[in-house]
């Protein structure tokens, strides 16, 4: 049961992560050497790395329910 609370928490805040980031890009559009959206966004405020971490913090809870939920007793 534990693990299951774990991995819910990967997910939940690996995805708020991921929408947080996403409506600042709404919010700050912006634009740097033609490269405009969402990809434009994460290169110019230099958070690409944050979104990649969220991504997997988002995988990895993903992994760990799926692992816990059709585990065998």
């Amino acid at each position: 049961m534990k693990r299951i609370i774990f991995g819910g928490l990967l997910f939940i805040g690996g995805l708020s992560g991921i929408l947080l980031i996403i409506a600042f890009s709404i919010v700050y559009p912006c634009s740097i050497n033609g490269i405009t959206g969402f990809r434009g966004f994460l290169i110019s405020y230099d958070i690409m790395l944050f979104f990649i971490t969220f991504c997997i913090l988002v995988l990895g809870g993903i992994i760990v329910l799926a692992i816990e939920a059709y585990k065998k007793k």
